[in-house]
């Protein structure tokens, strides 16, 4: 198979080996594992529905997003995707890729802790709180988190760790800790004090 090479330069200052080639050459089976041994920062996002098989410990790192060919295509997919802060290069499950046209044709050469592995490139429209565009991913067969699809590397969020905060003007009025407030007094003295107050008010307004 005869390869044309050509280097480029990342966002970062790190060196890109891409290779070109023809989709159909790429054989995915074949292609190494990304390492289990990821530097993971903070991520959270409130609105997410985190499948259970997500450890507890990398809950907090991911945000919700969806994939699809382009921004013209109806339908799209969603995904959990996790900031990966030790990454210069973000990646996708090759089962979440959208179809085979979504192939570059091309590879990168990537370095990493078990050495130097090769990728196939897709480029996919992803929406998510780090960038919503067309981007180009690196394909991988697996990750080293359960029910992750994506992770985020420097390319695409570069110094954001975690998404902007979405707030409300005005916060929710349920009270969901009254059976714990009432096991553990001393837990919360100030909202007992808050919810004391508020009887007597309302007590009050209503005399």
């Amino acid at each position: 198979m005869k390869l044309a090479s050509k280097n480029t330069s990342s966002p970062h200052g790190r060196v890109v080996l891409h290779t070109s080639v023809r989709p159909e050459e790429v054989e995915l089976s074949q292609i190494p594992q990304v390492s289990e041994k990821l530097d993971l920062s903070p991520c959270s996002d409130s609105s997410v529905t985190l499948p259970s098989k997500i450890p507890p410990s990398f809950q907090p790192f991911c945000s919700s997003g969806r994939v699809a060919a382009s921004c013209t295509v109806n339908s799209s997919t969603p995904v959990i995707i996790l900031r990966d802060t030790g990454s210069d290069l973000s990646c996708i499950l090759k089962e979440d890729v959208p179809n085979f046209e979504c192939y570059t044709g091309e590879t990168v050469l990537v370095s990493g802790l078990p050495g130097t592995a090769r990728y196939p490139l897709c480029s996919v429209y992803l929406t998510s709180a780090f960038v919503t565009r067309q981007v180009t991913l690196a394909v991988v067969d697996t990750l080293p988190v359960p029910n992750v699809s994506i992770l985020i590397g420097h390319d695409l969020a570069g110094t954001q760790v975690a998404p902007n905060p979405i707030v409300v003007d005005v916060p929710t009025i349920d009270n969901n800790t009254s059976k714990v407030e009432e096991q553990y007094p001393n837990l919360f003295p100030n909202c007992a004090v808050t919810r004391s107050q508020s009887q007597r008010l309302a007590e009050a307004t209503s005399c």
